[in-house]
């Protein structure tokens, strides 16, 4: 009997342990199951969660670091970190699965991630593990989330892509490699007068009716790489339309071609236009200004004329830049209305002996006369130039280009009309070669000039360390009172060698080679330091007045610097004045509005030097910070004399009442003109009339009998 239950028990044993070890086998296989889960979660930045309705909170395992370094959190529902915006929605889906309304839980949502403290996006998927039937509830779900935010990144960039692509304002085709047509945007079946379904498949050699350069689909597609010029595209209705197109490819790393990208405008419009300029005899038709014909016919009889007469001549070739984009983007009628304002300014600059053409497109030439002077030259050529870099106001939108300018001289040599042309051409190219929107000479006065410009560049970099550099001062009267109302700082060069150079040379050649910034801020210093002298002494509240450059002004640390300067030479801020060009403020329309509250908040005046000259705009004058306006002494010359004047002159002056402005006029040098702003209500006079610009030790002298 015993035996019996000895065995009984040693079969009962072993069984026992058998069944411990499979429970130990399967147990392993689960855990390594589990281990394998756990370590493709982590690369593909996914984790597991689970949660039981007993104590409401859901629990988030963070082996695979997807939510920062604790390896899990358990909280409740309402305590997850979601984003402001997610919550209703995340709480309506919640309540859906929970109430068994969905099988799924499958949602995206933004949650504060605890390490970066930034938005991520989760998507948490889950089912319903165990269901409570007749309460109609989930009491045990799990699932999977996984942090999408760079997913949602790249969705966002390509969607971006995606509308660049559709919304352009050119065509745009892409082509397989076979060179068929897989995707045409909007632009491009405008132009074409078709459908996306129409373009489809179609191969793009079809579509080619001619082209006016040479165009072999293989070699521009297998060798070339790129490729432009103009062609004529078949429209799908059977009409021809003339294109300006540009085709590149895209390869892979073993420059193996995938795509072809071909961008294309409807250059219909400017055909006409070429085709009806052919037709001109004598004068432009849009312009009103001479033709190409007409100013070679003119050219040679001056030449004739100047041969007889030992006369210089000069000629400038002038190429508005960035003119095409405006007039692939906004049309023909937007590019003509621009040549014809751009033509009248350029006419604005030239007197009646000089003659202006338009030489063909957006390309201008001009004559002029008895032109010995190259600093006579020069002075028309900025002007001209600061007249296109003038923005242009067309049908409410506002547009800024620049011009670039070629000339060549003519002092009785043996250059024909055509040669003259032909050099003033290349000094143009010449131009746009150094970065466009300027001049540049093709003669031997030309690199004479240059050469002098260099060397006047090289100085100015070891001018200020020199003590070469000196301040004049130039008083402003109250007439109201007789006294000093301020002083405007000016600049002057003592070069070692060529003595006292004119401040619109080497300002033009600082601000050319980076150098105006250094010396706008020792003008600002040395102007400060005398200030701050003189308010100690005399205790007087006069302003002193400082030009700041166009370059000067944008700079990120311009406000910083003032600041600086006003503590370091303890010049009181009320007596400081910053002259701004009325050009800078409107070029610079952000940085002016942040600049210009910051200076009235540091109490520094600011006054818009040469009012009236540039673009304006009294929307604008209207909210900048600024304390005076200064009626620039073109408008002053002939005021005693020119009815126009005058009326400009009273504006100008009634606009700073009204706005409750300061108003200074300068450069007045005659008791007429004098007696004529005085008379319409400016106080503030600046000018010869009481005292030409002068060193710091005679202007001392001379304050005294103002003080």
């Amino acid at each position: 009997m015993s035996i019996s239950l000895l065995l009984i028990g040693a079969i009962l044993l072993l069984y026992r342990q058998q069944q411990i070890n499979r429970f130990k086998h399967i147990n392993s296989k689960l855990q390594k199951s589990d281990e394998r889960l756990h370590q493709a979660l982590k690369g593909s930045d996914s984790d597991l969660w689970e949660w039981h309705d007993s104590n409401q909170l859901i629990s988030l395992d963070n082996r695979g670091g997807v939510l920062g370094a604790e390896p899990t959190f358990t909280l409740a529902i309402a305590e997850l970190p979601l984003h402001p915006a997610d919550m209703d929605r995340f709480n309506k889906t919640w309540l859906e699965f929970y109430g068994c309304q969905t099988d799924v839980l499958d949602i995206e949502y933004r949650y504060l991630h605890p390490q970066d403290r930034t938005w991520h996006w989760l998507r948490i998927n889950g089912r319903a593990v165990e269901v409570d039937s007749q309460a109609g509830k989930v009491i045990h779900a799990a699932g999977m989330y996984t942090d999408i935010t760079k997913k949602r990144a790249l969705e966002s960039e390509v969607n971006l892509l995606a509308q660049a692509f559709e919304n352009t304002s050119e065509g745009m085709l892409i082509l397989n490699v076979n060179k068929d047509i897989k995707i045409s945007n909007a632009a491009a079946n405008l132009i074409l007068a078709s459908h996306k379904a129409d373009l489809a498949g179609k191969p793009f050699i079809e579509l080619v009716a001619e082209s006016t350069e040479p165009f072999d689909m293989d070699d521009v597609f297998d060798k070339e790489r790129f490729w432009t010029g103009e062609c004529e595209f078949y429209c799908i209705d059977g009409s021809r339309c003339p294109v300006w197109m540009n085709v590149s490819t895209m390869i892979n790393d073993s420059a193996e071609s995938l795509y072809y990208v071909v961008v294309f405008s409807d250059i219909t419009e400017r055909k006409h236009s070429e085709q009806h300029l052919k037709r001109l005899a004598n004068n432009d038709t849009l312009t009103g200004l001479a033709n190409r014909s007409m100013f070679s016919r003119r050219l040679g009889q001056v030449i004739e004329a100047a041969k007889q007469h030992d006369e210089t001549l000069a000629l400038l070739f002038l190429d508005l830049d960035r003119f095409k984009h405006v007039n692939d983007s906004y049309g023909h009628g937007m590019g003509d209305a621009l040549l014809v304002e751009a033509a009248s300014r350029l006419q604005g600059c030239l007197s009646d002996e000089h003659l202006l053409c338009r030489f063909g497109g957006d390309e201008f030439v001009i004559l002029l006369r008895d032109a010995k002077d190259i600093d006579t030259i020069n002075h028309i050529a900025k002007q001209l130039l600061n007249q296109i870099e003038m923005p242009f106001k067309l049908y409410g939108r506002e547009f800024f280009i620049s011009t670039s300018i070629g000339i060549s001289i003519w002092s009785g040599d043996d250059q024909t009309p055509e040669t003259l042309i032909k050099n003033a051409d290349l000094a143009m190219y010449h131009a746009k070669e150094e970065g466009r929107g300027n001049f540049q000479y093709y003669s031997a006065e030309r690199n004479a000039e240059a050469l002098y410009h260099l060397r006047l560049e090289a100085d100015l970099h070891k001018a200020i360390a020199a003590n070469e550099f000196e301040i004049y001062y130039q008083p402003q009267v109250n007439v109201d009172n007789n006294r000093l109302a301020g002083v405007e700082a000016l600049i002057r060069w003592h070069h070692p060698s060529d003595g006292l150079v004119r401040p619109d040379v080497f300002i033009g050649i600082a601000e050319s080679c980076g150098l105006i910034v250094d010396i706008d801020r020792w003008v600002l210093t040395q102007a400060c330091i005398d200030g701050a002298r003189w308010y100690k002494e005399y205790q007087q509240d006069f302003l002193v007045s400082v030009n700041v450059s166009t370059m000067h002004f944008r700079q990120p640390d311009f406000i910083d610097f003032i600041n600086a300067t006003l503590h370091r030479t303890g010049m009181p801020a009320k007596c400081l004045s910053i002259e701004i060009t009325e050009g800078v403020l409107m070029r610079e329309i952000d940085i002016a509005t942040q600049h210009l509250l910051a200076l009235k908040q540091l109490g520094v005046d600011v006054a818009i030097d040469d009012f009236g000259t540039g673009y304006s705009s009294l929307a604008y004058l209207r909210t900048f910070k600024v304390n005076t306006l200064k009626i620039d002494r073109s408008f002053l010359i002939h005021i005693d004399q020119n009815q126009a004047d005058q009326a400009i002159v009273s504006s100008i002056i009634e606009l700073a009442r009204n706005l409750s402005l300061e108003v200074i006029a300068e450069g007045i040098e005659t008791p007429e003109q004098l007696a004529q702003v005085v008379k319409r209500g400016c106080h503030i006079i600046q000018g010869y009339y009481f005292a030409k610009p002068m060193p710091k030790a005679e202007l001392e002298q001379h304050m005294k009998q103002y003080l």
